[in-house]
Formats: structure tokens, sequence, C-alpha cells
């Protein structure tokens, strides 16, 4: 059974035209395109209406400003600005204590991984662990205890007319100058203690000075420091932590 093939002559296409090119181009040509949705110029109607409305709106505001002008000041008298709502558990804390209470709390934080040895009350433990509480190394000079901090010490030591023999681990390595510092403020000013004030660019000079130092200190070799001698450094307002007569940050 032959099937009969389409006679190219006279199939129609969905344009109802024949098979010829010429045709099939003539039939698309006659169609008429499509719209482009967002490319229509804006008519003239809406353009005369946002006219109107930024004319008749600048007159308003100019007839009815309430007497407002750019070039005159509105400070208003005995102004007070609204309390911030307090919203629970997100309360902005602002710590008003003076500077060195704030830095000598952050050097008691430092000092806690040193009390299991010098214990809380900076008493040491008799015939093991020598006292920082008024310690003759700790209270004096402060370039002392700022070489100590770095290599460390190792061998007997006298301290407050008794004699001890372990080690003491370098801390230059553990700690930043800022950590340092804290610390080196706290112990030479709590437990009785009136030491100075221990600030980074001090404990910038010890770590330049002793910072390379592998050998821990011996006695000896720490006696040859100047008891009296201090660290380098400006010394700062208590209150605000700056040189005296410098001016805050941002005024």
């Amino acid at each position: 059974m032959n099937e009969e093939l389409p006679n190219p002559e006279t199939t129609h296409l969905d344009y109802g035209e024949r098979s010829s090119v010429a045709e099939i181009h003539a039939a698309v040509q006659r169609e008429k395109r499509e719209p482009l949705a967002g490319f229509q110029p804006v008519s003239m109607v809406a353009i005369v209406i946002a006219g109107l409305i930024l004319v008749l709106g600048g007159s308003y505001l100019g007839a009815y400003n309430g007497g407002f002008d750019l070039k005159r000041s509105y400070a208003v008298a005995n102004y007070e600005a609204a309390p911030r709502p307090v919203i629970p558990g997100f309360e902005v804390k602002v710590d008003n204590r003076p500077w060195i209470d704030r830095w000598m709390e952050a050097g008691k934080e430092v000092y806690a991984t040193c009390a299991a040895c010098h214990q809380p009350n900076g008493n040491g433990l008799v015939g093991q662990f020598p006292p920082l509480a008024g310690s003759e190394w700790v209270v004096n000079g402060s370039e002392r205890v700022g070489a100590i901090m770095f290599p460390g010490i190792l061998g007997s030591i006298n301290v407050k007319g008794q004699v001890y023999n372990g080690v003491m681990p370098a801390q230059g390595a553990l700690l930043s100058d800022k950590q340092l510092a804290q610390v080196m403020t706290y112990i030479r000013r709590s437990w009785g203690n009136n030491g100075s004030i221990v600030t980074e660019e001090m404990v910038k000079y010890a770590r330049d000075k002793y910072g390379s130092r592998v050998q821990p200190w011996s006695e000896a070799e720490l006696l040859a420091i100047p008891g009296d001698a201090m660290l380098p450094g400006a010394e700062v307002d208590p209150l605000t932590g700056l040189e005296p007569g410098a001016a805050p940050a941002g005024s």
C-alpha cells in the first residue's frame, strides 16, 4: 500500500499561503509588529498635569512656609532631647568611671593567670612563690618589673628578706603591650602598693630593649638595673588616661 506524499505545490502553511519563499515573506510583512511595552512616549496630558502639580506645590510651600528661612538659626531655648527608649536586653551601658579604674580592672583580668602562683591577694606562697604585695621588685622603679616580664627569672631571688628559688615564665610573648601595661599597673597599685601607672608606650620601650633576650634573668643581672629606674614614657592623667593638657579625641 503506497502512502501518497503531500504535493508541495498544493500544501498550505499557517498563513494559508503556498510554500513559496516569496509568498511566506510577503505574509510575514503583512503582520503588525508587537507593541513595545514601556517604550511608548509619555503623553502630553501627563506632562502637563505633572507640571501643574510642581507649580501649585511650590506656590503653596512659598505662601505657607511659616516664616522658614535657611539663613536663620532655629535653636530652641532650653531644648532637651527626649530620652532614648529603653528596650529590655538592649540597654547601652556607658562606663563613666575614671580611666584608671577601667585600666586597673583590665589588669586584674590579666592577673588572673598570675594569681595561681602569686595568689589573688598578692602575698604569694611562703617558700614557693614570692609575694608581689610590698615587693621591692614591683613597687619601686618600673624598669625592673618591665624587664622581668620578657625573659622571666630563673634561680634564687631575695624578696622582702626571704629567698625563693624557682622559675618565672616569660610573659612578653603571651601578652600584648597593652595587656602588659595593664597588669603591671595593677600589681604596682594593688594590695597597698603605690607604684606609678605603666602605659603601652613604656612597655614598648621595654619590649624593644629586652624582648629579644632569651636567657631568663638571674638576681645579679636584675640588680644591675637601678632600683629606681623608670621606663621612659609620658605620664598620664588617671582620670582620662591622656597626657596632662591633652585634648580628648574628637574634641
